[in-house]
C-alpha cells in the first residue's frame, strides 16, 4: 500500500497540472506572522535536525530554535534605528565550567537579514493540486501528520542549471489558510550535469502551524552579558559561528561574508549563484561532520565553492604510474625491525628546523613537483646543518616532460627525482618565480643548482620503514587519496574509512609521526598554502593505511 501511494503521489506531482480544487492565487505568500515546528532530514548525512520558527512583522522580530532550544537565535531589527541584531544562545564549554550558555551579539546592517526563515519563494510555480482521494497516501507518506489531515496540498516548483555543470531542482508542498499559504514539505535536490549524481537531498518537514505569535517569544531576555560579535557579514570566521545552513538568509549572509574574506569575485550573477549553492551544499556537509566529533574538524576554507572538476585539478598524480626501480636499496625487513627499535614515540622534522616553509601549487595539477621539492629541500637542509634552500618547482614544471611528466596536467614523484639526478633542481629566485601554469624550460645557465645522487623506496605498507625513512634520511613524499572531506580539513587526526574506497591523486610529503590519545598518525605537508588545515599541514591518522599513505613512499639521497 505504502509503495502504491507512493507511485500515485509522483503521477499527481508529475503530470497534475490540470486539477484544481481551490480557488488560490498562482504566486505563494507566506504569513507574515507565524510559529511552525520543522524537521530537516538530510539524506546523504543521514541526520535529522529539529527545528521551530517563531516570526512577526508587525514587530520586525523573529527566533529559530535547532535541537529542541539547544541553539537559539534571535533576530532584532530596531525599527527607529538603521539596524538591528542577532543574538545567539547556546552551550559552551570549557576547563573552568561545563555547557554553560553564553550568548554572542552582532549587528545586522539589512531588514532582509531578518526575513522569514521559510524557504525563499520567489522563484517557484505552481504546478497542480493533488485530488483529495490521492491526499490521503500524501499524508501518509509524506507527512505522516494527523493535524494536516483533509487538506488539499498545492504543489510549487523550480529548477535551474549552472553553467551546464550543476542542475538545482526544489519542490515545496503547501496548503492555505486564510490568505497565506503554509509549508508542508520542503525538497532541495543538486545534481551534477555531467553524469546525473545527486550532490545533495534534503527533506524539510513542517508542522504545528499557529498563526499566532506571543510576544514573549521573541523575547531573548536579559542581553547585558552578551558578548559584542561585530557586525554580521564583516568577519567570516565570527560570522559562521552564528550562522546556521538552514536559514536561507543566513547562507546569504555568510556568503558574503564568505567571498570577502577569501577574496572571492565571480563573473556573472550565474556563476556567482552556482558558487553560493556548492558552499552551502559544502556547510551542511561540514556542519553535519563537525557535529559528530569524529576526531577531526573540518572548515569552510578557499575550496567550499569549489567544482568537482575544480579540485580534481588541484590534485595531480596521473593515473597508472610507472613501476620505476629505486636507484638505492632500502633496508631489509629484518633491519627496519632492528632499527625501529631505536626510534622516538614521536618524531617531527619540523623541530629540526629543516622544513622548507609551505607552498601553494595555486590552480595547476603540480602536487607531484612541490611534493618532490619539498622532499629534496629538506634533505639538502639535512645535509648542511639546516640552512633551507628554496627550489624551482617550476623548473620541474618546465622541463620534465620527457620522464612522462606533464607540468600542470600532472605527473609522479619517482620521475621527477629521475630528473632531479640528471639535471638538478635551480634555486627559485635564479630560475624565476612559480607561474601557476606551464611555462619555458630555461635550465640551461643556471649557477646554483642542487642534485641529488638518487632515491630510494621504503617497504611499502610498512609502517616502521617509513618511521625509519623519515628519522634517517629526511622527508619522504607519498601518494595519497585526497578526497572530498580531507579537501576541508581543519584540525585533528583524519580519519576517513572512505578514504580507501578510491585511489591515489595528491603527492604530499610526510614530515613525522606521532601518537594522539591513543592514535597513532603522519604529520604531512600540503601544497595548498598555510591557510589550509593546520598552518599547510595534516595529522592523517596510521590506522589501516587510511588514504594510502604507506602505498607508495620515496625519498631522495643527498
Amino acid at each position: 500500500m505504502a509503495s502504491l501511494g507512493l507511485f500515485m503521489l509522483l503521477i499527481c506531482v508529475k503530470y497534475n497540472v490540470g486539477y484544481s480544487f481551490m480557488d488560490e492565487s498562482e504566486t505563494l505568500v507566506w504569513p507574515t506572522e507565524y510559529h511552525i515546528k520543522a524537521e530537516k532530514i538530510n539524506l546523504d548525512a543521514g541526520i535529522a535536525e529539529t527545528m521551530e520558527m517563531w516570526s512577526s512583522a508587525a514587530v520586525n522580530r523573529s527566533r529559530i530554535d535547532f535541537y529542541g532550544g539547544l541553539v537559539k537565535k534571535y533576530y532584532h531589527w530596531e525599527t527607529d534605528e538603521e539596524h538591528g541584531y542577532v543574538y545567539s544562545l547556546m552551550p559552551q564549554s570549557t576547563e573552568e565550567y561545563q555547557n554553560k550558555i553564553t550568548c554572542g551579539m552582532q549587528e545586522i546592517s539589512d531588514e532582509e537579514d531578518i526575513e522569514s526563515s521559510l524557504p525563499k519563494i520567489e522563484h517557484f510555480e505552481h504546478i497542480g493540486k493533488c485530488p483529495p482521494n490521492i491526499y490521503v497516501f500524501i499524508l501518509f507518506i509524506f507527512l505522516g501528520n494527523e493535524e494536516l489531515e483533509g487538506k488539499k496540498v498545492a504543489v510549487w516548483k523550480y529548477g535551474r542549471v549552472f553553467q551546464e555543470k550543476r542542475w538545482q531542482e526544489r519542490i515545496l508542498y503547501t496548503y492555505q489558510s486564510d490568505d497565506y499559504d503554509i509549508p508542508v514539505r520542503f525538497v532541495a535536490k543538486n545534481y551534477l550535469m555531467k553524469n546525473g549524481a545527486m550532490t545533495a537531498h534534503i527533506i524539510t518537514n513542517y508542522y504545528s502551524y499557529e498563526p499566532t505569535v506571543e510576544e514573549e517569544d521573541l523575547d531573548e531576555g536579559d542581553t547585558d552579558d552578551c558578548e559584542y560579535m561585530g557586525r554580521l557579514g564583516e568577519d567570516f570566521n565570527n560570522d559562521i559561528k552564528h550562522l546556521h545552513p538552514a536559514k536561507e538568509t543566513d547562507v546569504d549572509i555568510a556568503f558574503h561574508s564568505y567571498k570577502k574574506h577569501n577574496g572571492k569575485n565571480y563573473d556573472s550573477e550565474t556563476e556567482h549563484e552556482m558558487r553560493k549553492a556548492i558552499f552551502h551544499e559544502n556547510w551542511e556537509m561540514i556542519e553535519h561532520h563537525n557535529r559528530q566529533n569524529l576526531g577531526y574538524k573540518l572548515s569552510l576554507n578557499q575550496f567550499v565553492d569549489r567544482t568537482l572538476d575544480e579540485m580534481e585539478i588541484l590534485t595531480g598524480l596521473l593515473p597508472n604510474p610507472p613501476e620505476l626501480e629505486a636507484t638505492h636499496p632500502f633496508h631489509s625487513d629484518e633491519e627496519v625491525r632492528r632499527l625501529a627499535e631505536e626510534l622516538p614515540e614521536n618524531f617531527d622534522l619540523r623541530m629540526e628546523g629543516v622544513i622548507s616553509p609551505v607552498k601553494n601549487q595555486a590552480h595547476c595539477g603540480s602536487c607531484w613537483a612541490f611534493a618532490s621539492t619539498a622532499a629534496v629541500e629538506g634533505a639538502v637542509a639535512r645535509s648542511n646543518g639546516g640552512r633551507i634552500v628554496d627550489l624551482s618547482e617550476q623548473s620541474l614544471v618546465d622541463c620534465a616532460w620527457g620522464l612522462g611528466c606533464m607540468g600542470c596536467d600532472g605527473g609522479w614523484m619517482e620521475s621527477a627525482f629521475q630528473y632531479i639526478v640528471k639535471h638538478g633542481l635551480p634555486v627559485e629566485e635564479e630560475y624565476g618565480s612559480y607561474l601557476e601554469q606551464d611555462g619555458l624550460c630555461h635550465k640551461d645557465n643556471m649557477t646554483t643548482t642542487y642534485t641529488i645522487k638518487g632515491y630510494s623506496k621504503p617497504t611499502p605498507h610498512n609502517a616502521q620503514a617509513l618511521k625509519v625513512a623519515l628519522y634517517k634520511y629526511g622527508p619522504v613524499a607519498v601518494s595519497i587519496n585526497f578526497n572530498k572531506k580531507m579537501r576541508y580539513y581543519d584540525s585533528g587526526v583524519f580519519y576517513d574509512p572512505d578514504c580507501n574506497k578510491g585511489h591515489t591523486n595528491h603527492g604530499v610529503v610526510v614530515v613525522g609521526y606521532g601518537v594522539r590519545d591513543g592514535t597513532d598518525y603522519w604529520i604531512i605537508k600540503n601544497s595548498h598554502g598555510a591557510t589550509w588545515g593546520q598552518a599547510g599541514y595534516i595529522l592523517i591518522s596510521a590506522k589501516d593505511n587510511n588514504c594510502f599513505v604507506l602505498s607508495r613512499p620515496v625519498y631522495p639521497i643527498v
